[in-house]
């Protein structure tokens, strides 16, 4: 194979470039903002998701601990007053 041949291979197998760009260049540039506008919309529920579980956890925690005191009141009708005033107070604080 001769140089000039091997040179007409390689020429014919590359596109032909005139200065232009044979394809444009904006359903690329609109694919990729939309790729980013979507992981950004998911990092936001994401991390929404994540709050609303810390809250439900505090929440929890807060519930488990003032049943676990009024459990320790003596008297029933003392700790049914207890539970009742501690899950008003933890409602009210949830809101």
């Amino acid at each position: 194979m001769t140089a000039a041949r091997l040179r007409r291979l390689v020429l014919q197998a590359l596109p032909a470039r005139d200065g232009a760009r044979s394809r444009p260049v904006w359903p690329w540039a609109l694919a990729t903002a939309t790729l980013l506008g979507l992981l950004l919309a998911l990092g936001l529920v994401v991390q929404d998701v994540v709050h609303q579980a810390a809250a439900r956890h505090a929440d929890a925690a807060a519930r488990s601990t003032a049943l676990w005191r009024c459990n320790t009141v003596a008297g029933r009708d003392a700790r049914q007053a207890c539970r009742n005033a501690a899950g008003a107070a933890v409602a009210g604080r949830a809101r």
